[in-house]
């Protein structure tokens, strides 16, 4: 479990002359699990299990009551997750049992939020980015395997994968608060940036596969997976002013889930249900309230 946080904070009060003032929170996580069990004898039962949740945030915050000179504004918070786990089992005897299960949850964001200060640019930069990659096994191999062989033989896997759940989507997010004033104003002649920027990415793979062989065989295999998204800017009761150009705001996610399911059952008697689901939510929104925009 990774519920960890990285901030990166200029705090209420604080007074900022500079050629730039730049702020970054970048976390990463690099989590690989096995697991492998096997039986045997005249009844055999295994099971594999793996269990990850990662939940850790990245936070690029400016507090309250702030006055910030600076030519160049460059806000950033950013996470990258590459984590994947592979649970394999065999069981053989007269009467066989195998199971394994993989449960995974990545609700974290990157987020940056800037309070009631006012800042004065010639260029203001600011991107969240939040990304995570479930491949490095189950691109090339299975996510979970299960094997039995036996007179009576039963198997069961399950993988399920949450990127983001309904309370807590997994994303890259920028909230200017009440009271801020952000104005850029390049010298003359000169064209002003103002970039807003936030993206969320989830490139998932899981993969399941039940081989059971006997006069008996009940086979189940399940491939769930969800993706609960957000990529949002929000501008509550702010002053964001461009004197020198345009406003450039952008949110964007991408979501690509592959989930596969497959069952092979040799017997006189049996029994297989092999089922994949993969679900996609995203909030990719741009909200404004009681703000001014020039």
């Amino acid at each position: 479990v990774d519920s960890g946080s990285i901030t990166a904070e200029i705090g209420d009060d604080a007074r900022v002359t500079a050629a730039a003032l730049r702020a970054r929170a970048i976390g990463q996580d690099h989590v690989f699990q096995r697991a492998m069990a096997s039986s045997g004898g005249l009844i055999a039962g295994v099971g594999a299990n793996t269990s990850l949740s990662i939940l850790a945030t990245t936070l690029v915050r400016i507090g309250d009551g702030g006055v910030h000179d600076v030519g160049l504004l460059d806000l950033s918070s950013t996470r990258t997750q590459e984590f994947d786990a592979t649970s394999k089992n065999l069981a053989v005897g007269a009467y066989a049992g195998a199971g394994a299960a993989m449960s995974t949850e990545l609700s974290g964001t990157a987020d940056i939020q800037i309070g009631a200060s006012r800042v004065n640019a010639a260029s203001i930069t600011i991107k969240a980015n939040n990304s995570a990659d479930k491949n490095l096994y189950s691109a090339t191999e299975d996510t979970l395997r299960s094997t039995s062989a036996g007179a009576s033989s039963i198997s069961a896997i399950k993988a399920d994968t949450d990127i983001g759940t309904v309370t807590n989507r997994f994303g890259a997010n920028v909230a200017i608060k009440n009271g801020a004033e952000l104005v850029v104003e390049a010298a003359p002649g000169a064209i002003g940036l103002f970039q807003i920027d936030t993206y969320a990415n989830a490139n998932i793979t899981d993969k399941v596969r039940v081989d059971a062989v006997g006069s008996l065989a009940v086979s189940i295999a399940k491939a769930d997976q969800q993706a609960m998204m957000r990529s949002t800017i929000s501008i509550e009761g702010a002053k964001v002013r461009n004197l020198s150009g345009t406003l450039d705001f952008a949110t964007r996610s991408d979501a690509d889930l592959t989930a596969g399911s497959n069952v092979l059952s040799v017997a006189m008697y049996v029994g297989a249900n092999a089922t994949a689901d993969a679900v996609i939510d995203a909030d990719n929104s741009i909200r404004v309230n009681n703000a001014e925009l020039l």
